[in-house]
């Protein structure tokens, strides 16, 4: 199989014609835009760093790089356009060192890259390498660059709409590309090879993979990804999967996935992918097409009237024959014994005839109030424990690495609940209704068999994971575990409730004289509201709290994250676990409860009244 090289250099030259064309037009007419309106830094004329020029450009200015060596770690903090003379020799070289190092970090929106090749400097500790890119900004678009031999070639964390395409990714030593959320992403037109985990790995929603070419990696696509569409990709020669398909509700049309051990792998542990897609695709020459480790999974193999192409399908079903020259057999193609491919093609699909990128499936838009309640009735088969009322569905952690991380179902307060040993776990995937910035409460009945020795008894959190050091705690509820080492510590099964915003960063309130009693349930309340900041009630009082770190009533928008779990590193049980993205409101709840006394104690009135009233009458 051939494929074009990565820069067709005719086509180059015209697009470089037609875009400054354009520009001069733009500026001949006066056309008030950014790039019209912006300076143009040359480095190193104008400044002898591009570290420098990003110091001193002006929202929105373009910085012309020179060809030549630039050894620096470059840190972009303000919307503009590098750009580079050539991709082939204007270099950019970073340090890196352990858990931490990016070549060039973008912590602005709408930062353009390109035209570069971005490595690391070489260190015999694979761990010290840096990442590449790390995008930290939303709409930004890395176009055009060759981008090697680096811990992550690209790192997102949770960012949107960012373009990443045209670029050639090879010889990472992680991903060539991972966004470990995000939502409105698209990854397009890339040449990533040669990487020793996943040529991408994706999370979050709604996300974009279209038309890359995709070889000799571990794996093809890591995809846990939801909502999101994986159009028009050659992906080939991989050693382990072309897919390695945790997520649920994505559209998978005009592959070919060809000569990977598998052609896609659907694992058995962090992922219950359901209701995904796929028509329109060329399975040639894997050693397996499909993986599939849990029946309970539902997905589906056709869009009720073609479904892909199997290059084992003669051999599978030798007596099969064409339907009317439909282009489609007569006979199914059996990937499980509840899922199949209908309407198996004749040919391979003729990926020069895709049409337009498929429309994605739609999540569902936040609303107001609860947005998911998990009473965990029950543990289905494929471990998913449902959300009562929203989309939210829950992963329950299973067994790994000689570990058993899948919690009990045992009878909790309500109903049945979930037991935690202190190891399990679960886990949500990522949805918009989640996303919640302003207020938020979270509540929960916990019932605490024993404290773990750690700081945070997790109830619910929270996480991001932003470079390669571990998941940071943005926002949750826990319980303490630790005793107290002097008289300003907090007490074991003392109450923490915390959140980070975008101004004050990380703030934590903790009940003071409130703490766990083991062995009883408790119904624990953590909520912020705009007005009354940082709150904690217990069996539907609020206690009393003291700041641990921050403010008890922070500004700015919640942080954003990249994972959210229950019940990890808590020996405990939970039950009616639910999250709101409105604030407790403490006046009506309070205003409601006198109402509700003051009319008890009417009707108390009432009935002695009538009482007294009857005796009287019965006597005459």
């Amino acid at each position: 199989m051939s494929f074009p090289k990565i820069i067709n250099l005719k086509k180059e030259i015209f697009i470089i014609f037609l875009f400054y064309a354009i520009i001069s037009t733009m500026v001949t007419f006066n056309l008030r835009i950014s790039f019209a309106a912006s300076n143009i830094i040359n480095v190193p004329e104008d400044f002898s760093s591009i570290s420098l020029a990003v110091e001193n450009a002006s929202p929105y200015d373009t910085i012309f790089v020179k060809k030549g060596m630039y050894y620096e770690n470059i840190l972009i903090d303000k919307p503009v356009h590098l750009l580079g003379e050539d991709v082939y020799t204007t270099v950019i070289v970073g340090t890196g060192d352990l858990n931490e190092g990016n070549v060039i970090t973008l912590i602005a929106n709408n930062v353009t890259l390109s035209g570069f090749t971005i490595r690391s400097a070489e260190y015999s500790d694979p761990k010290r390498y840096a990442n590449a890119i790390n995008i930290q900004g939303d709409n930004c678009s890395i176009i055009r660059n060759r981008i090697e031999k680096s811990f992550w070639g690209i790192l997102c964390a949770i960012q949107s709409s960012t373009m990443i395409s045209q670029n050639n990714i090879t010889s990472n030593l992680k991903e060539g590309v991972r966004f470990y959320g995000g939502s409105y992403n698209k990854i397009s037109g890339n040449y990533i090879s040669s990487n020793q985990a996943s040529a991408i790995a994706i999370e979050g929603y709604s996300n974009i993979i279209s038309q890359n070419q995709i070889y000799n990696n571990t794996r093809g696509i890591g995809v846990g990804t939801s909502h999101s569409v994986i159009f028009g990709n050659f992906i080939f020669d991989h050693t382990e999967s072309g897919l390695y398909f945790s997520g649920s509700n994505n559209i998978v049309v005009g592959n070919t996935i060809t000569n990977n051990s598998y052609g896609i792998y659907f694992p058995p542990v962090f992922a219950a992918p359901n209701n995904n897609y796929f028509y329109h695709n060329n399975f040639l020459d894997n050693q397996k097409n499909v993986h599939v480790s849990s029946v309970h999974n539902i997905n589906y193999w056709d869009n009720t009237e073609e479904g892909n192409y199997w290059s084992n399908y003669v051999n599978e079903y030798p007596n099969a024959k064409e339907v009317n020259n439909s282009g489609i057999t007569d006979t199914p193609y059996s990937i499980t014994f509840n899922g199949k491919d209908n309407y198996p093609l004749v040919e391979q699909f003729e990926l020069d005839n895709l049409y337009p990128i498929p429309i994605a499936l739609q999540p569902k838009k936040p609303e107001g109030g609860v947005v998911s309640l998990w009473s965990f009735e029950e543990a289905k088969p494929n471990l998913v424990t449902v959300d009562s009322i929203g989309d939210n569905h829950a992963i329950l952690g299973s067994f790994s690495d000689g570990i058993n991380y899948t919690p009990g179902l045992v009878p909790g307060k309500i109903g049945n609940c979930l037991s935690f040993d202190g190891w399990a776990y679960v886990y949500v995937p990522a949805s918009p209704t989640l996303e919640i910035r302003d207020e938020i409460t979270f509540e929960a009945w916990i019932y605490v068999k024993e404290f773990k020795n750690v700081s945070y008894n997790n109830i619910v959190i929270y996480s991001i994971r932003e470079d390669k050091s571990f998941p940071k705690r943005i926002m949750g509820l826990a319980v303490n575990g630790l005793e107290p080492e002097n008289n300003t510590s907090l007490p074991i099964g003392s109450i923490r409730g915390y959140v980070t915003t975008d101004v004050d960063g990380f703030n934590e309130i903790a009940s003071t004289k409130y703490v766990v009693n083991l062995g009883e349930w408790a119904h624990v309340i953590f909520s912020r509201s705009l007005e009354s900041g940082l709150k904690l009630l217990v069996n539907g009082e609020e206690i009393e709290t003291k700041i641990v770190q921050g403010t008890q009533n922070p500004e700015g928008k919640l942080k954003l994250s990249t994972y959210l779990y229950f019940g990890h590193d808590a020996n405990a049980l939970l039950d009616e676990v639910s999250i709101s993205n409105v604030a407790l409101n403490y006046s009506d709840s309070t205003s409601e409860l006198l109402i509700l006394i003051a009319a008890i104690m009417v009707i108390i009135v009432i009935c002695v009244i009538l009482i007294i009233y009857l005796k009287n009458n019965l006597r005459l």
